[in-house]
């Protein structure tokens, strides 16, 4: 089990770095370890980072039934909060696939999760990425608000990096509004 850990973090850490192909064999290892050892909650949260790794590898055609077959298993074994987080992969996999409907679809049953379950860092990320579905799709005032949402949660939760990650995105919608002031107000925060 350990050793199935320490490859599942090793490879956690290499996410989205130059060390793909490490990645993905580290991502693996575990998961066979996993797998040996009948550990389907371990091997769900695996599968759920190796599909996260494919899309970040630009492999959404093999991220889409890695993710989904991690998404089985999470729901199996009461995972919420790796259910969010598989559930925000997958839309941005179907976002990649030009799946807009199916992206808001499952942006939005992720939502319910978190709600769910309480858990407020696993809204704000949902909301942004709601966010900037809204903003790509040129809902700008709908993805604001979005943004707004999970800025009040990440400052709520102390947590400066999440926050700083909205303020860059209000910064850059506010630019695209004109309203430039403002953007600038958000990029010094």
């Amino acid at each position: 089990l350990h050793e199935g850990l320490a490859l599942r973090a090793r490879g956690r850490l290499l996410l989205g770095s130059q060390e793909e192909e490490a990645c993905s064999a580290d991502l693996e290892a575990a998961r066979r370890i996993f797998e040996r050892l009948g550990d389907r909650h371990h091997e769900a949260v695996t599968l759920a980072l190796q599909g996260t790794a494919e899309s970040m590898m630009g492999h959404q055609d093999r991220a889409r039934p890695i993710l989904e077959q991690a998404l089985v298993r999470l729901r199996e074994a009461g995972d919420g909060q790796n259910e969010v987080l598989a559930l925000v992969s997958l839309a941005i996999v179907c976002k990649e696939l030009d799946q807009v409907a199916l992206e808001s679809a499952t942006l939005h049953e992720a939502l319910r999760l978190a709600r769910e379950i309480a858990h407020q860092r696993a809204e704000a990320v949902v909301l942004i990425n709601l966010g900037v579905a809204a903003q790509d799709q040129g809902r700008l005032e709908e993805a604001e608000a979005l943004y707004a949402q999970a800025l009040f949660i990440h400052r709520r939760a102390g947590n400066s990096e999440g926050a700083g990650l909205v303020l860059g995105n209000l910064g850059d919608l506010r630019r695209e509004l004109g309203r430039l002031a403002e953007a600038e107000d958000a990029m010094r925060q």
